[in-house]
């Protein structure tokens, strides 16, 4: 019972959604699933996407947004999904705001047993998700960091949104805010010792820019091509003009890459002989 009618509700929902277009009542399994997780003790049901992924749809993520397009649809941000399909055998990718690990896992499953992903989710109970969701899909290259990226290590303030995906680092210093462990990528990438990257994927939710700012030495040495979402920038004081600015200054290529919830930028190296 305790894992029959989770998954029954699932699918009810997932049905709901697909053959009606009524608001009311689009999240009422949902919040069933949520409330007999916690009050019952209802194991949490999986869902198996058309290319095969299984991920876990957990209480915490019910109202995210990835979650949503995959259970009822099964593809999310097409764009952004075959551009990290896309990766080379032995490649190595870093993404920042792994969220629940789906971009993780189909990095990972490109650069196959001889590549790495490396995954970044500072929020407490996105990450359990994260490391649930490696686990199912029995993948060994990838290493998920309770971490946060920015442009200076340390610790600091994560606001949570009811949109798991949406939580984000704040400048809020009051007492009862949350903190978590920062650190930046060209810090990270010296403690690995990093022999590669191939490819860097940013969603911040905002500090996107100080994450860049903090891969500078990673970017110069590796050249890999980058994805960075460029929404809600101004949090931390940028903008998409100082993105293009920082690509430009080190020689890359930008296209503007448009999905379904933001805009984000890809920035390719130019070869040497246009640098």
């Amino acid at each position: 019972m305790r894992t029959i009618l989770p998954t029954l509700l699932m699918h009810c929902e997932r049905l709901y959604n697909k053959y009606t277009s009524f608001p009311r009542g689009r999240f009422a399994c949902s919040r069933l699933i949520a409330w007999g997780h916690r009050h019952l003790g209802w194991y949490t049901p999986i869902f198996r996407l058309p290319s095969g992924i299984v991920l876990e749809f957990a209480p915490d993520v019910a109202k995210d947004v990835l979650i949503r397009d995959l259970l009822f649809s099964g593809s999310f941000e097409p764009v952004h999904t075959e551009i990290i399909e896309q990766l080379p055998p032995g490649g190595v990718l870093i993404d920042v705001g792994a969220n629940v690990g789906y971009f993780s896992i189909i990095g990972a499953r490109a650069v196959g047993s001889a590549g790495m992903v490396h995954a970044f989710e500072p929020v407490d109970a996105i990450y359990e998700i994260l490391c649930r969701n490696v686990a199912l899909n029995g993948l060994s290259n990838v290493e998920a960091h309770h971490l946060a990226c920015f442009s200076s290590s340390g610790r600091m303030a994560v606001e949570q949104d009811w949109d798991s995906g949406k939580s984000h680092l704040c400048l809020d210093n009051t007492a009862d805010a949350r903190f978590v462990s920062v650190t930046t990528l060209d810090q990270f990438a010296d403690q690995k010792k990093l022999a590669r990257v191939d490819f860097i994927k940013i969603d911040a939710e905002g500090s996107d820019f100080e994450v860049l700012k903090g891969s500078s030495r990673t970017i110069e040495k590796f050249r890999p091509k980058i994805f960075i979402e460029v929404n809600h920038l101004s949090r931390f004081g940028g903008s998409i003009s100082d993105v293009r600015r920082f690509f430009e200054d080190c020689r890359y290529e930008v296209t503007d890459v448009k999905g379904n919830y933001s805009l984000d930028l890809l920035g390719a190296p130019m070869p040497l002989e246009t640098a």
